[in-house]
């Protein structure tokens, strides 16, 4: 994923390292497409945290897109790899109700 332009998205963040104004609506939109694409991120784990390709993907993908400064603490990444665990669980969780489960009511 890269902006077809060679540009990058400029993402401000207020006081608090939060990303404000209107590109956040684009880093969520690019957060859920990727949250949402198995083939970074494994289907089979159970937990966010044991995924262990989000910082290659953080790297590669988010980093290619948008430019922001970073910070010592690693506010910023944090959050951009919550709001990315949070699209991958909400994606996996959706799959699983729609078809596993479904799946065991066989009468």
């Amino acid at each position: 994923m890269k902006p077809s332009n060679g540009r990058k998205i400029v993402l401000k963040c207020n006081e608090r390292l939060q990303p404000v104004e209107n590109k956040v609506g684009i880093l969520s939109g690019v957060l859920r497409l990727l949250g949402s694409d198995y083939t970074k991120f494994s289907i089979c784990e159970k937990d966010w945290k044991k995924v262990r390709s989000k910082d290659k993907i953080y790297k590669k993908c988010v980093k290619e897109i948008f430019h922001f400064d970073e910070d010592s603490g690693g506010i910023i990444k944090r959050t951009i790899l919550k709001m990315l665990g949070r699209a991958w669980k909400d994606t996996r969780n959706g799959l699983y109700h729609d078809y596993y489960k479904s799946e065991l009511i066989i009468y």
